[in-house]
């Protein structure tokens, strides 16, 4: 009889794919981390072999009962996306860490770590990310159980958070391309990188080893985009090459300002200045036989994904709107109420721009307003400005936010004057940074429609 498993990060793009494969495939018992377990993912009852376990990944105590009864974790669990260097090592390095203390102290077997390709770049300055996996690493081979770490490429396939971001550059009418081009890469795809996990579980590969897995082409990241391109838009690219040196040193004078709001990072640029390809294994070669192709890959990964919330996610959206509109948080009331409005509301995007506007806005109060000073003057039907207009509107019929809104200015016709004129220039600055941030991706995203999962 197959072990009981623990999950950490199920939730995620590749950990989606784990659960779904492993829950019908006869282990007794498979136990998930979530900080929210609203965010499982399932839309299916869950089966009786998944048990949904409330806790945190810093916190051992909330789920170091949950091990004892485990013989092999599979550790995914990761902050991604323009998370500061102390999150990242937080959540990557400190919660490996903390987890595998707890697996120490309760006595599981096996530990199956899911880092990245990108520990083995050269030049990994400000990849926050690949540092924090590397440290993460170190972390498991010192920890005393018997351990794999798996390396993946990029991962394509329906949803990739990687392929979006390629494909972004590779859809515009001129390509982008930093340096020379020439880096290798060797994608793979998440349904194999699936086969691989579940192929190391069953065979109980745990010999302390670190395996690198990639797809059966390499190519660079030039012929990769041209590949996008063409089949994006049935012809072939043109390209624009931006010097390496001077775009990586632009981007280290205004990232410690702009951080947030910039399109691509520093360290995201790795993947243009490293090879990211996979030496060969042995698991790899037993199973590589039927992995998909570069050119089923990308389809794959162009197939459209509407942007679906969760209640965890409207409340995130509905707390940074709120504190941007008025600068209070959100209550339990005005949370529900804007959950509810999503209900009852057709709140679905007219094309990928509108989901962009609305992603990039819930992210933090600056975005929030460069994205609102945009869509009000360039886009005004936009989903966001119907996302705002309704929160107004429950705000308007709830105190306290009621009286804010309503108040009078207390301080006289000067004091009011000064305020506009301060919020006029405000609006003008955000209007002129977010035009030349946003107009781009409106060009690029708003022809297309958005399709179902």
């Amino acid at each position: 009889m197959k072990n009981s498993i623990f999950i950490t990060g199920a939730s995620g793009f590749l950990g989606r794919r784990i659960l779904r494969a492993m829950v019908g495939s006869g282990y007794p018992s498979i136990y998930c981390l979530y900080r929210d377990p609203k965010k499982i993912g399932l839309n299916e009852k869950h089966p009786a072999n998944l048990e949904i376990i409330q806790g945190d990944l810093l916190q051992p105590s909330s789920y170091t009962s949950i091990l004892k009864q485990v013989d092999t974790v599979i550790h995914l669990a990761a902050v991604t996306g323009k998370t500061s260097r102390k999150e990242y090592s937080k959540v990557i390095g400190q919660g490996t860490r903390k987890l595998l203390s707890g697996c120490q102290e309760a006595g599981v077997r096996n530990i199956l770590y899911i880092s990245t390709i990108a520990v083995n770049f050269q030049n990994k300055k400000r990849y926050f990310y690949a540092h924090s996996k590397q440290e993460a690493e170190e972390y498991v081979r010192q920890a005393g159980l018997n351990y794999t770490i798996l390396r993946p490429t990029i991962i394509l396939g329906g949803g990739s958070p990687v392929f979006a971001g390629f494909s972004l550059f590779a859809g515009l009418p001129v390509v982008p391309i930093f340096g020379r081009g020439d880096t290798k890469i060797q994608p793979v795809h998440a349904e194999d990188v699936v086969r691989v996990i579940l192929h190391i579980l069953e065979h109980s590969v745990f010999n302390n080893t670190t395996l690198e897995l990639g797809g059966p082409q390499v190519i660079s990241i030039r012929e990769f985009l041209k590949m996008i391109h063409r089949m994006k838009k049935g012809k072939t690219a043109r390209f624009i090459r931006f010097p390496m040196g001077m775009t990586v040193f632009l981007l280290s004078v205004v990232e410690p300002l702009l951080y947030s709001i910039l399109p691509f990072t520093l360290g995201q640029l790795a993947t243009f200045r490293n090879d990211g390809t996979a030496k060969e294994n042995e698991v790899q070669l037993k199973l590589s036989a039927g992995f998909k192709n570069m050119e089923a890959m990308i389809n794959d990964s162009m197939q459209p994904q509407q942007l679906v919330l969760r209640p965890s996610d409207l409340e995130k959206e509905c707390r940074i709107f709120c504190s941007y509109m008025l600068g209070k948080k959100a209550n339990t009331y005005i949370l529900d109420k804007y959950t509810d409005c999503h209900r009852r509301v057709d709140m679905s995007a007219k094309n990928e721009f509108d989901n962009f506007l609305v992603k990039k806005a819930s992210k933090n109060t600056l975005l929030t307003k460069l994205c609102d000073s945009y869509s009000r003057f360039f886009y005004p039907r936009s989903l966001l400005q119907k996302k705002l207009i309704y929160l107004l509107a429950i705000l308007e019929t709830s105190s306290p936010y009621s009286q804010i809104i309503d108040r009078s200015d207390e301080k006289g016709k000067s004091w009011l004057g000064f305020q506009i004129i301060i919020r006029g220039l405000g609006f003008a600055f955000s209007l002129f940074f977010s035009f030349f941030f946003l107009f781009p991706f409106q060009i690029l995203l708003k022809s297309k429609s958005v399709g179902n999962e």
